[in-house]
């Protein structure tokens, strides 16, 4: 975990740091710089790719409820997957396109330095009790992912996990940024987000 996070706003064009507090942030990140003009957003249900030029400098998706997230991204660009949970047959066809992105735009766009990631929830049922019940979903995810590894140079992944209920409930927790996830390029760094909080900064050389 960090224990800071970075809004990036315009100066001219260029990205610019102004640093927050990771814990506590009022501020919803994602919707901030789409506000901005420098991010795009990726609906739920589809794959795309966003090359980061001509002011798009982040890309990313929210309202994750059962949902996982898969993404690849560089300095120069991301491609990114919002699978929601249709069955076996829908999320092979969601990996077959986020591999088929990948292939076709990897020599221009995805070095070896660049960072793989799943976001995937876990269910928390009425009793507290946390529940991973979209386990053969992520099963699926990380074995297509491990193959393109494997076969195709596709970086190896991480993972991250977010929270949802099953039933929304008049006590249920709200934050700002919750269920989003977005990466942004800013110079030579690399900033992944979920939820509000950086889940990881990368510096490249």
């Amino acid at each position: 975990p960090f224990n800071s996070i970075f809004l990036v706003t315009t100066v001219h064009n260029q990205p610019h740091d102004i640093s927050a507090t990771a814990n506590g942030s009022m501020t919803d990140l994602f919707d901030s710089a789409l506000k901005q003009g420098i991010a795009k957003e990726l609906s739920m249900g589809k794959v795309n790719f966003q090359e980061f030029i001509d002011g798009i400098w982040a890309y990313g998706t929210r309202d994750l409820r059962g949902c996982s997230v898969v993404l690849v991204a560089s300095q120069k660009g991301a491609i990114m997957a919002h699978i929601d949970p249709r069955g076996d047959e829908h999320v092979h066809q969601m990996m077959d396109e986020f591999v088929t992105l990948y292939v076709a735009k990897k020599a221009a766009y995805f070095p070896p330095s660049s960072e793989t990631l799943v976001v995937y929830g876990i269910t928390i049922m009425p009793n507290g009790e946390k529940v991973d019940g979209l386990e053969h979903q992520t099963a699926i995810i990380f074995q297509r992912l491990f193959l393109a590894h494997r076969d195709l140079g596709l970086p190896f992944f991480e993972q991250e996990q977010y929270k949802f209920r099953l039933q929304l409930r008049d006590d249920s927790p709200s934050f700002p940024g919750k269920g989003s996830v977005f990466v942004q390029a800013t110079g030579s760094q690399l900033f992944i987000f979920v939820e509000n909080k950086a889940f990881k900064v990368v510096t490249f050389s």
